[in-house]
């Protein structure tokens, strides 16, 4: 009877261990800065059975491919098929710009020889100073309009390089999730401001040197014949109208690289980009089974050829438990006790009841407690908590336990418990049919019965379920 009554007790400090903590209380966010390499969230609101996500955000995914070990790898396929990033790291369309505009100024140092030609006809035919003077300003208006073409030159790179910069040397999204759209159309705006301003500059300029070759041209005609007979001065018409030509046709393909409709597809490709990269990753809901959960990040480049350094930590959810649940096995000593009764025969032949000295004041026994807790400190796992579970006291006759007490737990995986309480359960007592002031004629045999009474304990406990 005793050994089924034990059992009952065991089976409910074990049920009491495993029941849930309010379900799936709690929804929490742990967020990974990849910009300043900082991970944010709270030691006090995690615990067994929540449901945490994961939030990485300024992140390039286009340059980082994200792994999340144990949850869920992120894959995502940089957008190198027509799609912005390609766009600019490939150096096609703007660049098309910077190249036309290049292959424009390059002619312009055979002018500069051409002006010492001049120089040098010059100083043989006296008989024809204005059309030297004319080819002479001419030159220089040339080189005049090469500093202004530089300077277009220069604004093209600065708006084709300056996202490449960002990707290869922030290694930031292009846009961040944190502060999304406002972010995207500041983006989009700055965009359509610089090749606004660019089509304003390409056009401006155009027409500038059509103008001046126009000019040019009106100067020269009535010394055509002269020129023709003149090979010093023939061989400078000739470069100076191919330098009027060639810039003219570089100016009208660069304006054709930054048309409307070459800035829609732009735009159009940026939104794209960021639909497919917004510098951030949410993952699906994790569930705590356990009291800690292991999470590794780690960040690898997606090609060797971009230079840059992979990243990886690992950390646990949460750091420190806030509560506990365990069942724990242990010794306790307590104030139960069971007295012990002889009988003694006297000389008439009659029989006595006494208490054998040795009947003791507390007894040793040995117990299962199932406990949960409730951490102290953020930094330490020092639990408060309560217990309740079954013992057996160790005697000649054992006797089954209950014990409720409170806790002091330590310990992550490894827990020692030290619990002080009340405990209850049988004992033997004198029968109240029989006393030690009687004597009987005949032998009383078993004069203790059972009862149930309650007592302190503490108890010293391992915990071997957590």
């Amino acid at each position: 009877m005793y050994t089924i009554y034990l059992r009952s007790l065991c089976l409910l400090a074990l049920s009491l261990s495993l029941l849930p903590q309010d379900g799936f209380s709690q929804n929490s966010t742990v967020t990974v800065d990849f910009k300043t390499k900082q991970i944010d969230f709270s030691t006090r609101k995690l615990n067994k059975r929540d449901a945490v996500q994961l939030r990485v955000i300024n992140y390039n995914p286009n340059l980082y491919k994200l792994s999340v070990v144990d949850i869920d790898t992120l894959d995502i396929i940089p957008p190198n098929n027509g799609t912005l990033l390609s766009n600019f790291l490939n150096n096609n369309n703007l660049a098309d710009l910077v190249a036309n505009l290049s292959s424009a100024v390059s002619v312009v140092p055979a002018l500069a020889g051409g002006k010492a030609l001049v120089a040098a006809v010059g100083g043989k035919k006296k008989t024809t100073p204005t059309v030297l003077e004319i080819q002479s300003d001419e030159i220089d208006a040339i080189l005049q309009q090469k500093r202004e073409i530089d300077k277009i030159n220069q604004d093209a790179e600065d708006l084709l390089y300056n996202l490449q910069r960002k990707f290869r040397i922030k290694m930031e999204p292009v846009i961040s999730c944190a502060e999304g759209e406002i972010a995207s159309e500041k983006t989009i705006a700055d965009i359509e401001r610089k090749m606004e301003d660019l089509r304003k500059q390409l056009i401006n300029k155009q027409h500038a040197i059509e103008e001046d070759a126009f000019n040019y041209i009106k100067k020269v005609t009535p010394h055509y014949t002269a020129m023709q007979k003149d090979a010093g001065l023939k061989l400078n018409d000739t470069l100076i109208r191919g330098s009027y030509a060639r810039m003219t046709t570089a100016l009208t393909a660069a304006q054709s690289n930054v048309s409307l409709q070459a800035q829609d597809k732009l735009i159009t490709q940026l939104k794209q980009l960021q639909l497919s990269s917004t510098g951030c990753y949410t993952s699906l809901p994790l569930y705590l089974f356990d009291d800690r959960k292991k999470i590794t990040i780690e960040f690898k480049p997606r090609a060797d050829s971009l230079g840059l350094p992979p990243y990886k930590t690992t950390f646990f959810l949460p750091w420190v438990p806030r509560q506990v649940w365990g069942v724990s096995a242990g010794i306790y000593t307590g104030g139960l006790f069971n007295e012990t009764y002889a009988t003694k025969e006297n000389e008439d032949s009659s029989f006595s009841v006494m208490k054998e000295k040795h009947s003791g004041k507390a007894e040793f026994g040995i117990n299962a407690l199932a406990y949960t807790g409730w951490n102290l400190t953020k930094e330490k796992c020092n639990y408060l908590g309560v217990a309740f579970g079954a013992g057996m006291s160790v005697a000649d006759k054992p006797k089954p336990r209950i014990l409720l007490g409170a806790s002091f737990i330590t310990g992550d995986k490894n827990r020692l418990m030290i619990t002080g309480g009340v405990i209850g359960g049988f004992v033997s007592r004198l029968s109240s049919a029989y006393s030690t002031d009687r004597k009987y004629v005949t032998n009383p045999g078993t004069v203790t019965r059972d009862v149930i009474r309650p007592g302190w304990f503490i108890s010293l406990n391992y915990s071997f379920i957590n």
